[in-house]
């Protein structure tokens, strides 16, 4: 939606393109790191059993596969999956309000002050100066803002929670990152716009 707003329609295709890559990479990073530093012995079964049965990365998976054999779904078929995307990120935003407790801030404050930064500043900072050093402009950068601007996906909640991660703290640094975002986001597209890149 953010490329799309920038750079108009001709971005959704490049965006759903980038997005069927990059969140399969992103779940199978996500799936290593959780695995990793759980506390328990690195166990290599585990974390392939977790990439293999990710339900972002099976379906990423089968929606390249089935555009790259050209396989259509039926329109009635289409019509259903496409509504409930829509509904998918603001029931799991609800589903993590209803859990999300302000106590629980205060001793995680330090962490959730370093993931915003480094994922809300940071990573915009090291990666768009390099995007304008290769010559992106237009759609592919605004694609980049996207993915390395906006906030952790509510799905880092569901996922922490499931690998026996830090669920609070993921659950903090979705709805803290959506709030902040609003902010950063706008200063991010303002320079963008500014300096004629998108």
């Amino acid at each position: 939606p953010i490329a799309t707003s920038l750079c108009g329609a001709e971005s959704t295709g490049a965006a759903a393109l980038l997005v069927a890559v990059i969140v399969p990479l992103f779940n199978i990073l996500a799936v290593i790191t959780l695995e990793t530093f759980r506390g328990s012995r690195i166990n290599l079964g585990k974390i392939l059993r977790g990439i293999v049965t990710n339900p972002l990365i099976i379906g990423s998976l089968l929606g390249l596969l089935f555009l790259a054999i050209g396989i259509k779904l039926p329109s009635a078929i289409e019509k259903t999956i496409s509504d409930l995307s829509k509904v998918t990120t603001p029931l799991a935003l609800v589903i993590l309000g209803a859990s999300f407790t302000f106590s629980s801030v205060r001793g995680n404050l330090r962490n959730l002050c370093i993931g915003l930064l480094g994922k809300l500043v940071l990573a915009p900072v090291i990666f768009l100066p390099l995007a304008i050093m290769f010559d992106l402009k237009g759609t592919s950068l605004a694609i980049l803002l996207a993915i390395f601007g906006s906030p952790p996906a509510v799905s880092s909640f569901s996922m922490a929670k499931q690998m026996d991660g830090d669920a609070d703290l993921a659950g903090q640094l979705v709805v803290f990152g959506s709030m902040f975002s609003v902010i950063t986001m706008f200063i991010w597209i303002f320079i963008l716009k500014e300096g004629q890149f998108i």
